[in-house]
């Protein structure tokens, strides 16, 4: 999904729950202190919304921003540490890795 694409999903969100709770858009404005011919643009996907915009409207109605917003969460990419770690692991001898298994066996688990 492109920038623009998931504008016009936040913005049918809040149109959405505007009109799941039976709020007219001028009811909203007032509320939130916006103008409704401005609002209509947002709602409509024409004008960006701001973060700060979209927040004073979750503080006002009370609402998570996770109705609006849909954040996937981003495992963290390690693997040049796995491969930097793997190339030293290289030049240990048998005795040695030994120690360094036991070692994340049993202690890197309670770091």
């Amino acid at each position: 999904m492109d920038v623009n694409e998931m504008i016009r999903e936040i913005a049918y969100r809040i149109r959405k729950y505007r009109e799941l709770h039976h709020i007219t858009r001028e009811e909203f404005c007032e509320k939130t202190g916006q103008n409704v011919e401005y609002w209509g643009t947002i709602e409509r996907g024409e004008r960006n919304i701001s973060l700060n915009k979209l927040i004073e409207v979750c503080i006002t109605y009370d609402i998570d921003i996770s109705e609006f917003v849909r954040i996937t969460p981003v495992e963290e990419d390690n693997s040049r540490e796995i491969r930097a770690i793997t190339e030293k692991l290289g030049g240990y001898s048998a005795k040695q890795l030994a120690v360094l298994t036991k070692f994340m066996d049993e202690i890197l688990p309670n770091i």
